[in-house]
């Protein structure tokens, strides 16, 4: 499981599978928190998540489908679920509201396979509405998208000394001389704006 996080924002955690999802329960969840599952299906890492949090936390799955709900209620009678769909976050504020605390922590299982089209504007949602510590996802496809991002990043970051370099981008020697191009340009575009501020002053801004 890889953990982000970024400023004014809560930590995302991305499981590729659901033993990387439930073997992140230990370090995300401490006692005292309260969790909420969403897409907590028959129940069984809602009730892992409760065994985790100690006697003052409280975790709540949450589900749309009320078939799977009766058995997760019949499982584990000790742990609270509730009918309530995962992108309806007018439900699960109810909810916050309803429990009188905040949700600290929030797992995400909305099928591994779920498209990320639908599953990123729903943790968007989910760390809008609820404002939760951690989110934690399972979602291989962003775990898949999580790894190239970072290998791009890596290159990037590397690519001036041509270590761990890709096929295509050349031998060392054409990295560094296209690195030195893009700082020969960025300097031309800084002094022509220096030349066209009335202050003298070169603005960053994008485009």
């Amino acid at each position: 499981a890889k953990k982000h996080g970024s400023a004014g924002r809560g930590e995302l955690v991305v499981a590729e599978n659901v033993d990387e999802y439930r073997g992140a329960i230990a370090s995300a969840v401490r006692d005292g928190d309260t969790v909420l599952e969403v897409g907590c299906h028959e129940g069984m890492t809602t009730y892992l998540l409760a065994s985790c949090c100690g006697p003052d936390g409280l975790v709540v799955g949450a589900d749309k489908s009320a078939h799977w709900l009766a058995r997760a209620k019949a499982r584990f009678p000790a742990v609270r679920f509730e009918l309530i769909d995962c992108f309806d976050m007018g439900g699960l504020l109810q909810l916050q509201r309803d429990i009188g605390r905040p949700f600290s922590v929030i797992f995400v299982d909305v099928s591994g396979s779920r498209e990320l089209r639908s599953l990123i504007p729903l943790v968007e949602a989910l760390e809008c509405a609820l404002s939760p510590e951690m989110i934690v996802v399972k979602s291989f496809r962003l775990a898949q998208l999580q790894r190239r991002l970072q290998a791009a990043n890596e290159y990037i970051l590397r690519g001036s000394n041509g270590a761990g370099l890709p096929s295509r981008a050349g031998s060392p020697a054409e990295v560094a001389s296209r690195t030195e191009r893009l700082g020969n340009a960025m300097r031309s575009v800084q002094n022509e704006r220096r030349r066209r501020s009335p202050t003298g002053i070169a603005h960053d801004s994008s485009g």
